[in-house]
């Protein structure tokens, strides 16, 4: 939230994981990552650092080092989350932890009179773009 570390979040707002780290071994192999879990203990989400293009994964080095997460807004539901670490050599998981943060979000996305059902039985609530199929058509 605004670069304050805080456990409440809207839902409209990107959520910014930090890790901070340091590596004794650098190596191709090495992918850093996080999972995002529900209250219910389902996993929503597992990315690692090397998830983007070739030229936009960032560069791990020998010692200190701090990466930043990125979930953008208007994509969860309101509820708990919690967030895991895992490591990954090659195709192989060599880390994964129990959880070690926690924060809730509250609704203040969905601008509709119809979207504030209480949380809509779904975990991911984004604002999809709707239209008639002859606007689709349109050039």
């Amino acid at each position: 939230a605004s670069g304050r570390v805080t456990n409440m979040l809207g839902t409209a707002e990107p959520v910014t994981i930090r890790l901070e780290f340091d590596l004794g071994v650098v190596d191709d192999g090495q992918a850093i990552g996080v999972e995002l879990v529900n209250s219910d203990g389902l996993v929503m989400m597992r990315s690692f650092h090397k998830d983007p293009e070739p030229g936009q994964i960032p560069r791990l080095v020998m010692g200190y080092n701090v990466l930043d997460c990125l979930i953008p807004g208007a994509l969860l539901n309101e509820g708990r989350y919690f967030v895991r670490l895992v490591g990954r050599f090659g195709t192989t998981l060599v880390a994964h932890t129990d959880e070690v943060i926690s924060f809730e979000t509250h609704m203040n996305h969905a601008v509709s009179p119809f979207s504030h059902e209480p949380r809509r039985g779904a975990v991911l609530f984004p604002i999809l773009e709707w239209r008639t199929a002859d606007e689709g058509s349109k050039g």
